[in-house]
C-alpha cells in the first residue's frame, strides 16, 4: 500500500516544498496539490515540487474541465511529466469551488468528466483531436513536439457522479 499527501495550497510555496520533501523522505508515494480556485496555482507549484524531489509522484487533485480546458490540462500535465522525470500523475473530477465567483456554469459534470478524459487521453497519445461533445469542444487540437505522459489519469468523484463516470471510464485512463 502506498500513502500519499494531499495539500490544499493555502501555505506558502516554500512551506509546501518542505512538506513534499518530508513526505518523500518518509516514504510517501504521491504528493497531490488541490486544484482549488483562489489558492496557489497548481501546476506552477507542482513544477517547483519536482525541482526539489526525486521519487514521489506529483499531481493535481483534482483538475476539472470547467475552469481549465482539457487541452490546457493535457499540455500542463505533459510538461510536468517531462520536468519531473516522468513522475506526473493527474487527478480529474467535476470540481467543487470557485465556479460562482468565476461565472462558470458547471453543467453536466459527469458528461464533462467523460469528455475531458477522452480529449486528454487522445492528446497525450499524440493525436490531433477534433472533438464536439455536449460540454467540451476542441477543433483540430494537438500537443506540439513529442510530449505525453506514461502515468495514468485518476478519476475522482463521489456518489452518483463517481458511479456514472467510473463505470464508463474505469479508474485509470
Amino acid at each position: 500500500m502506498q500513502i500519499g499527501l494531499l495539500m490544499l495550497g493555502d501555505a506558502s510555496v516554500q512551506a509546501m516544498v518542505e512538506r513534499a520533501r518530508l513526505a518523500e523522505a518518509v516514504g510517501y508515494g504521491t504528493v497531490w496539490l488541490a486544484d482549488e480556485r483562489f489558492y496557489r496555482e497548481v501546476y506552477s507549484c507542482l513544477t517547483h515540487f519536482a525541482a526539489h524531489t526525486s521519487k514521489v509522484l506529483l499531481g493535481p487533485c483534482v483538475t476539472d474541465s470547467f475552469s481549465r480546458h482539457p487541452a490546457l490540462t493535457a499540455m500542463a500535465i505533459a510538461t510536468l511529466d517531462e520536468i519531473s522525470g516522468q513522475r506526473a500523475i493527474l487527478g480529474v473530477g467535476a470540481g467543487i469551488s470557485g465556479f460562482t465567483e468565476l461565472g462558470i456554469n458547471r453543467r453536466k459534470p459527469a458528461r464533462a468528466i467523460r469528455e475531458m478524459i477522452e480529449v486528454i487521453r487522445a492528446l497525450l497519445q499524440g493525436e490531433s483531436v477534433d472533438f464536439h461533445g455536449e460540454v467540451i469542444e476542441l477543433h483540430q487540437g494537438s500537443l506540439g513536439g513529442r510530449i505525453g505522459t506514461r502515468r495514468g489519469l485518476h478519476e475522482r468523484g463521489t456518489g452518483e457522479l463517481k458511479r456514472d463516470t467510473g463505470a464508463k471510464n474505469g479508474r485509470r485512463v
